[in-house]
């Protein structure tokens, strides 16, 4: 977990065995009311197909490890182009 600006953000990031994890998760993330852009359940063994489809189930943002970088960076640029 850290900040940017007034941007908090949390990473979970598991190298398998995420189904038992990712319900805990996205509820700890609600509980502390993190938005699906600001909290990360990063995996890396999931195809990007299947991590699009948790990301609409859980009110998480689930990504590939390959995919990671690209995806936040955009975030960022998002941030950047509309600070709150």
């Amino acid at each position: 977990m850290f900040k940017i600006g007034q941007n908090i953000f949390w990473f979970e990031t598991k190298t398998g065995d995420y189904q038992k994890h990712i319900h805990k998760y996205s509820k700890m993330a609600s509980i502390l009311g993190l938005d699906r852009e600001h909290t990360y359940m990063i995996l890396t063994d999931i195809e990007e197909n299947l991590a699009n489809e948790l990301s609409s189930v859980f009110p998480m943002t689930v990504v590939n490890v390959e995919g990671f970088a690209e995806h936040f960076e955009e975030v960022l640029t998002n941030l950047a182009s509309n600070p709150s």
